[in-house]
């Protein structure tokens, strides 16, 4: 995503009719306290996947390692609609990046040579000699190439399972960060949303275009739950898992 992380959730969440015809009515006072509350949930959520990410890696410092700044959250109540949250997302370091490709290219030299070490010759060894010479003169980690013709992917060495495909590192962050984000959404209660009423937040680069006047070609993720679903996880209905799968997940 070219070092931008656009996202957007979408929460629901309802009362029983019971609830909603003996509950007192919030005041604008209490409605802002809710508010800046979640406002803090969510930039919380944002540091959260930072920082898992940055265990991934084994950073010993993830709040200042992975990104260039901090997270914020600004919400609005929308009478008759629910909560609009925009929250800014800080970008990831170029040079973890680059620490996260080089990470991912030492492993799969490690693992080449590991099964390299007691392969007999065979076109599949000299494929895995070919990608180690490459890896070792490479920068970054490489894509799991063709087999060439005759040749079957799974008689690579010692049949050993293909290697992954190397991970975008601007990519982890994201998903890093849109799971702490539906975490956020099934865990925090303390927003009080009507019955069919929405919670939304639309997370996107602080940073804004690298370019001022620059066209910003990031791109949205939504992730939106229904009250019903959010409300029945709430009651152990449901399990999380369940509820996790019904948290809809749309990118444009």
């Amino acid at each position: 995503m070219k070092g931008t992380i656009v996202l957007a959730a979408a929460l629901a969440a309802t009362a029983s009719t019971a609830s909603a015809q003996t509950a007192a009515p919030r005041t604008e006072a209490a409605i802002r306290q809710q508010v800046r509350m979640m406002e803090t949930v969510l930039t919380g959520a944002v540091r959260n996947g930072a920082e898992t990410l940055a265990r991934s890696m084994q950073a010993r410092d993830p709040g200042s390692v992975v990104v260039t700044g901090t997270a914020r959250a600004r919400g609005i109540v929308l009478d008759g609609y629910g909560v609009f949250f925009d929250v800014d997302v800080p970008m990831m370091k170029q040079s973890v990046v680059w620490s996260m490709l080089t990470l991912q290219r030492e492993e799969q030299i490690k693992e080449l040579r590991h099964q390299l070490a007691n392969a007999p010759d065979s076109p599949a060894r000299r494929v895995a000699e070919q990608q180690l010479r490459v890896l070792e003169r490479s920068a970054v980690p490489m894509a799991q190439p063709a087999a060439p013709e005759g040749v079957a992917v799974a008689a690579t060495v010692k049949e050993a399972e293909a290697a992954p495909e190397p991970k975008d590192p601007n990519e982890q962050y994201t998903e890093a960060v849109k799971g702490a984000l539906i975490d956020a959404m099934l865990d925090y209660h303390g927003l009080t949303i009507g019955d069919g009423e929405w919670l939304i937040v639309a997370a996107r680069d602080s940073e804004g275009p690298l370019t001022p006047g620059a066209v910003d070609d990031a791109s949205t993720i939504v992730l939106r739950v229904k009250g019903g679903d959010l409300s029945a996880y709430r009651m152990k209905q449901i399990s999380r898992d369940e509820a996790r799968k019904r948290v809809e997940v749309r990118e444009n």
